[in-house]
């Protein structure tokens, strides 16, 4: 008797794959909406791919979206602490 195997889902079902953070990106010129527009291209370019091609490939372009969102919240957060920086050296009491 044969083993029968389904085939794996390589495919992107809505935006179940999707940190939660990224599904309200909606306003254009915002560093977020020009990645998401680069992912959405790239995941789209995915479907010319042979159907067994796809899976590693998703999974690429996933890590991809995952490392550059992160470089942009640690870009952010540099930036928060050296405007609080800056704002603590400016507040700092004038020895008399």
């Amino acid at each position: 008797m044969p083993i029968h195997f389904k085939p794996v889902a390589a495919e992107l079902t809505g935006r179940d794959l999707l940190p939660a953070e990224l599904m309200s990106v909606e306003e254009e010129g915002c560093p977020e909406f020009e990645i998401m527009k680069i992912f959405r291209q790239k995941i789209a370019g995915l479907r010319k791919l042979p159907r067994h091609q796809r899976a590693q490939e998703i999974r690429a372009t996933l890590e991809w979206l995952w490392s550059t969102m992160k470089g942009l919240r640690e870009k952010r957060l540099y930036a928060r602490h050296r405007r609080h920086m800056q704002c603590q050296h400016w507040q700092k009491p004038t020895p008399r």
